[in-house]
């Protein structure tokens, strides 16, 4: 059987992307590590939601 490397999609993508952004040194040395863990988590969930505007009518 032959082996392939499954590629990375488009999500995997963006999560790795926006990681590596938020992983700076100014970052790493501002939280302890539990902290980092959660701020990473909450920047990844601002990114890839984007800012909750209720007030605003969607775009169609």
């Amino acid at each position: 059987m032959a082996y392939y490397k499954r590629r990375p999609t488009g999500m995997e993508l963006l999560i790795q992307r926006h990681t590596e952004k938020f992983e700076t040194e100014e970052n790493i040395n501002y939280y302890s590590y539990k902290d980092f863990v959660k701020a990473k988590r909450k920047y990844l969930k601002y990114v890839l939601e984007g800012p909750s505007c209720e007030d605003e009518a969607p775009l169609l």
